[in-house]
Parts: C-alpha cells; structure tokens; sequence
C-alpha cells in the first residue's frame, strides 16, 4: 500500500482524510477504508410492522450485516418498550433504527419518530432511517421535518432487500461515524 503522510492528512488508495485522529477507528479493508468501531456492540432495531417485510429483512441482514445484533418491535409501543427497557437497564442502545412510517398508520410512524426525537441525547442521537411502501412527498417531507436522518422506499423483492441493506452497511457502518449509545444515560 503507498501511504503518503503530510502534517495534516494521510492518503490511503486516494482517499483524503484531513483528521487523523479519526485514522484510529479506520483500516483498509480491499482498498477501501472501513471503520471498525461502528461494529462494536452493534446493534440495529427495525420496528416493521408487516410479517412478510420483517422475514425478507431478516434475510438481508443474514447476509449484508451478520456482525449486527437484530431486535425487531412490531410497534410503536414495543419499540418505546424496548428503548425504555435499554435505557433503565443501561444496556447498549442501538446504533441504527430502521422505522417503517406506517405502523400501520403514518401517524403512528411519525409519532414514534417524534418520541424517539424528544428523548435524552443518548437516544435522540440515534440515526433513524424511514423505511415505507410510500413514495409520497408529504410522507416524505413529514418523516424528515420530524427528524429522520434518511427516508428509503421499501424494495419489491428479496434480492432488492438485500441491495438495499448492502448499502446500508456500506453507508452507516463503514463510511459515517455513529454515535457511541454504550454510555450511562
């Protein structure tokens, strides 16, 4: 590998990075950078209503996020059930949430989505990625104005699903820096 250091930045494979600091938590993976802390304790709540939904993302994740604990809610209120359990117990939040807008209302969606929101840092700090059958721009527009981080519209089909949540891993685990949620609240 042909590293160039400057008094600033380090250039792996043509990738610039102006902090170095944040080199501790990145290695090269296959010529691409890839941050390891986001998979310590890593764990991701999908809150999706629909059975036939929540079976095909568990296949995706089998294959795209196997490292990643799963807890799946099927509603609104066994969601904020299992954030308060976690919360309480100070057991490790999750780093990810994957919300389904319709549960099956909208209002029931962006009703969590707002709860979530409103919470402590620790929990309001969570990325919150909508996931919905609706390409509406007012579910659109409402899921980001109530504090979505990302709104994705569902995929038809098992390899889609699969797609998807590869570009998730790539996106949320190995490109951005998520929140350390592993603190006393």
């Amino acid at each position: 590998m042909n590293n160039k250091k400057t008094d600033n930045q380090l250039i792996i494979h043509s990738v610039t990075l102006v902090n170095t600091s944040f080199l501790a938590v990145m290695k090269p993976i296959q010529g691409q950078l890839h941050l390891t802390t986001n998979f310590n304790n890593a764990k991701l709540l999908v809150i999706e209503s629909n059975n036939s939904h929540w079976e095909l993302i568990q296949q995706a994740l089998k294959s795209s996020l196997h490292e990643v604990t799963c807890q799946h809610a099927a509603t609104a209120e066994e969601a904020l059930r299992l954030i308060n359990q976690w919360t309480e117990q100070e057991l490790g939040l999750p780093k990810l949430i994957i919300l389904d807008l319709y549960l099956p209302h909208q209002s029931d969606g962006l009703s969590l989505l707002q709860k979530i929101k409103s919470k402590e840092p620790a929990i309001s700090s969570i990325p919150v990625v909508i996931f919905s059958a609706s390409g509406a721009r007012s579910d659109i527009q409402s899921a980001y104005q109530s504090g979505a981080s990302a709104y994705m519209i569902k995929p038809q089909d098992a390899q889609q699903w699969t797609r998807v949540f590869t570009h998730l891993r790539q996106y949320w685990w190995e490109t951005v820096h998520l929140p350390n949620v592993n603190y006393r609240l």
